[in-house]
């Protein structure tokens, strides 16, 4: 009797991203390639063992780390624009001492911006939400049932 014998897959450097990866063969013989960090560090090192560990004994294998949710020091977008119209409220003043129209159009405009991610650390902050806002900006029903305190509204003539 000829016993099969056991190969032990190598880690590899994938050169274009610049990790470490390690090729896996399931039981249908299909290979699948499990990411494990930047090449030559040590916890590409200490990720190959655990992987290498589960796959001789047969147990699942993930193919992702999980990802730590930390706390972002970055200000919040409603601190963000609470900075902002404090300082447009002293800026925006005319000769007479009086506030201009500038900060009520900016509050205006801030409104569904604030509405959608009022909490949302500004590192956090992508095209993808603003994607979000401009689509609730161009949503026909917000616009008929936002109460804009002026007879034009939001739109330009």
């Amino acid at each position: 009797m000829n016993p099969q014998k056991l190969r032990i897959p190598a880690l590899v450097h994938h050169k274009s991203s610049g990790r470490g990866v390690v090729l896996l063969r399931d039981k249908s013989g299909t290979r699948r390639m499990v990411y494990l960090g930047k090449h030559g560090s040590t916890e590409c090192e200490r990720r190959y063992r655990k992987v290498l560990a589960d796959y001789l004994a047969h147990r699942p294998i993930t193919t992702r780390p999980k990802l730590t949710r930390h706390h972002s020091e970055w200000p919040t977008i409603a601190q963000l624009n609470a900075e902002f119209l404090t300082h447009a409220e002293r800026y925006y003043v005319g000769p007479d001492g009086k506030q201009s129209g500038e900060v009520r159009n900016f509050r205006l405009a801030l409104r569904p911006l604030l509405q959608l991610h009022r909490d949302t650390p500004t590192d956090e902050f992508s095209v993808t939400e603003l994607n979000t806002v401009r689509e609730l900006l161009l949503d026909t029903e917000y616009r008929t049932h936002t109460r804009v305190p002026h007879p034009q509204g939001c739109d330009r003539g």
